[in-house]
């Protein structure tokens, strides 16, 4: 392959936990066990797994937006079921988990993301995140 088609992906993640509180997300539902990588966020729910995975071998993946919470009624809150409206973007977290790597996984729950603590203890979170793949090689300590 052409090293001029490659780019390199510098990934500098700051674990930082970003609290900002969104009250808008859009949902959709998963369709399939691989989420494809065309950046829509889709929804995990409570025992689900994210996974994103580029197909070819030259691609990476860099997650594009990630929110962790109740965010709103859907496939994963029903109606009656308890408090939406809180949540943390945690786009950080999951880069660092998965970004710059051919593919990657996060289970909901999660341990990292649940540090964030975006709503009472007591109720069930769920995961809405999206990713998209580059094409680059990653950048490797000497």
């Amino acid at each position: 392959m052409d090293n001029s088609i490659l780019a390199t992906l510098k990934f500098s993640i700051d674990v930082d936990v970003d609290t900002d509180i969104r009250r808008d997300a859009a949902s959709s539902t998963v369709d399939a066990a691989v989420a494809p990588a065309d950046g829509r966020q889709r929804e995990y729910c409570q025992w689900e797994t994210f996974e994103a995975r580029c197909a070819a071998d030259d691609q990476l993946v860099v997650i594009s937006d990630a929110v962790y919470g109740r965010m709103s009624y859907g496939r994963c809150v029903r109606p009656g079921y308890g408090h939406v409206g809180c949540e943390a973007n945690v786009r950080r977290l999951a880069a660092a988990q998965c970004s710059g790597r051919h593919r990657c996984q996060i289970s909901v729950p999660d341990q990292l993301l649940d540090r964030t603590r975006p709503c009472r203890e007591d109720l069930k979170l769920h995961l809405l995140i999206g990713y998209t793949c580059v094409t680059g090689e990653r950048e490797r300590a000497l």
